[in-house]
């Protein structure tokens, strides 16, 4: 299990790290998928409370992976430029679970649906235009039939967990910055760090992005 959940191109010690942090981060995307799932269905069937406790529940593991930050930028920006020239093409961006976690927050606007970030997960490019419900617009829905302590509840939940997620997508940039280089180009065929600039301080709910 341990060599089949470990395939590394190059030699290189750091990419054993890097490889691992992508996984925990991966598994991380696919744990809040369960939390928003979960957060939408009580907001749609009323139970406005418990989704703003399950909202916070994943902000707190959102906050807690922030250690992993430190612990990746221990890569030396050598080390990853050596196994990086073998994953040519191979980016982040094509990341199913954190596509899905976004599109769970907030419905992206059509440009964005229509990009490399969405047309590299098609499946989840087909669930959002099949119409899968996002927090976003669950507690559209139903802010004015629940009541207004319950409905700021969840806003301030809404705004906690956003917040968290801003400061995830920062993290990364100066991380990518840092190991990337200004003038390099980024990976899976992006113009160097310019699609992470763009879009890490895009609303994470109600911004159309």
């Amino acid at each position: 299990m341990l060599r089949l959940t470990m395939l590394p191109v190059d030699t290189v010690h750091d990419e054993y790290l890097f490889l691992r942090v992508l996984q925990i981060f991966e598994l991380l995307f696919s744990l809040l998928v369960v939390d928003l799932e979960e957060v939408i269905a009580s907001l749609t069937t009323g139970r406005a409370r418990i989704a703003a406790a399950r909202l916070d529940a994943a902000t707190g593991t959102l906050h807690e992976s922030r250690a992993l930050w430190p612990l990746l930028a221990t890569m030396q920006p050598e080390a990853f430029a050596l196994f990086r020239q073998h994953t040519e093409g191979a980016s982040a961006i094509q990341s199913r679970t954190y596509k899905l976690l976004e599109s769970l927050c907030a419905r992206p606007a059509d440009a964005r649906l229509n990009s490399l970030a969405y047309t590299s997960v098609p499946e989840i490019r087909a669930r959002v235009r099949d119409g899968q419900v996002s927090l976003d617009e669950a507690f559209r829905a139903v802010q004015h039939s629940i009541s207004a302590g319950s409905a700021g509840r969840v806003r301030q939940a809404m705004d906690r967990f956003a917040d968290a997620n801003l400061r995830w997508r920062r993290s990364h940039l100066g991380l990518a910055t840092r190991t990337l280089g200004p003038e390099a180009a980024g990976t899976g065929n992006t113009s160097r760090l310019t699609y992470l600039a763009a879009i890490h301080h895009r609303p994470v709910f109600g911004g159309g992005g």
